[in-house]
């Protein structure tokens, strides 16, 4: 399978095989909705505590689920939050949205 934002190849290799890699992908499913919602918030909220918090773990779990450009961006924020490069967050947060809407259509698809 392929998908923009889950690379199932790399998944299974990661996790031993396709049908674990899919089990994970679900739960990660539930957990990416969460974190996504809370990012967002915390975004509008301007709170950079709780943003990097969750970019931060959101970071680890798409690293484990093959989820590169999640990965990428959740670690972009991190960084430009630890040194408080306050003024590249706008993009990156524009960035995240555009990959978060398109990851989280891919899932539905997935599960679908």
């Amino acid at each position: 399978m392929s998908y923009k934002h889950f690379d199932f190849d790399k998944g299974a290799d990661i996790l031993g095989d396709e049908q674990m890699y899919k089990m994970m992908l679900n739960r990660y499913k539930d957990e990416f909705k969460s974190k996504v919602t809370v990012i967002n918030d915390a975004w509008s909220k301007k709170d950079t505590k709780t943003l990097r918090t969750n970019a931060h773990s959101l970071k680890g779990s798409s690293g484990y689920v093959a989820a590169t450009e999640l990965f990428r961006i959740c670690e972009n924020i991190q960084k430009a939050i630890d040194k408080n490069d306050d003024a590249s967050l706008p993009k990156l947060m524009t960035e995240f949205a555009t990959i978060a809407v398109e990851a989280g259509k891919e899932l539905e698809a997935i599960f679908k």
